[in-house]
């Protein structure tokens, strides 16, 4: 599970949050968050996420060329709501936000099209399928846009798999396609298929595919599972883990 996933994009009640500059160097040094938690900690009195909205710690987030995918969602979510802002100004910078995430997006891909003409690639077909994936759930409102999106993920991605075995990055990727189609069998049976490794992403990926099944009580073996990994794994997951098995007072 990528070590980063606690980020920006987040719920507050169930994931870990550093409440200063030190907790979140801390938490940074440690593989916990992003170095953007200390940023906006260190210079701003209040969480980026309250209202009204920090402009200029959205500034430094979105100056970043290369932010990570979450942090990404997080600023496409502040800005889709901003978007429909009375205060023109407001809605006028939400909307020049958006259309300067979907322009790097849309120029990555063009340029690694490009280089893929020249030479076939398998490390840039994967690149290509993954772009896709991330512009595909920025488009989340767009459902149209979305699955047009999701389809040509999908066929970079089986482009790689062509006489291959995938790798686990493209597996989760390939999984979480199918999640987005709602194919929820096909997903399970695809993760099914692969040979089962002792691999705690692995693990957790299954366990996210049965909990779509509705499969509650292979979720609850799953995570159990996912027990004897816990000194690697993400507190996020460490609390998934005790809310399924009882642990924190609670019944899933």
């Amino acid at each position: 599970m990528n070590k980063r996933e606690l980020d920006f994009h987040r719920n507050k009640s169930d994931k870990y949050e550093p409440f200063t500059p030190q907790a979140a160097i801390r938490a940074f040094e440690n593989e916990i968050v992003p170095i953007e938690y200390f940023i906006y900690k260190s210079t701003s009195v209040k969480s980026i996420e309250e209202k009204p909205y920090n402009f200029e710690a959205i500034d430094r987030m979105l100056s970043h060329k290369h932010p990570d995918f979450q942090t990404t969602r997080f600023l496409i979510s502040i800005f889709g709501e901003m978007v429909t802002d009375r205060d023109a100004e407001r809605a006028l910078y939400a909307a020049e936000g958006i259309n300067t995430i979907e322009s790097r997006y849309n120029k990555r891909i063009e340029h690694l099209k490009k280089k893929l003409k020249k030479h076939d690639s398998m490390e840039i077909t994967q690149e290509l399928a993954r772009l896709y994936y991330e512009i595909a759930l920025i488009n989340e409102k767009q459902r149209d846009i979305k699955r047009y999106f999701l389809k040509t993920a999908y066929y970079y991605l089986k482009e790689t798999q062509k006489g291959r075995t995938l790798s686990l990055p493209n597996l989760e990727l390939l999984i979480n396609i199918l999640l987005e189609f709602k194919f929820y069998k096909k997903a399970l049976g695809t993760i099914k298929s692969v040979t089962k490794e002792d691999n705690p992403r692995l693990i957790f990926l299954l366990a996210k595919v049965e909990f779509k099944n509705k499969h509650y009580t292979q979720v609850y073996y799953a995570l159990q599972e996912l027990r004897n990994h816990i000194d690697s794994l993400g507190e996020d997951t460490k609390k998934l883990i005790a809310y399924w098995t009882g642990e924190d007072g609670t019944t899933a």
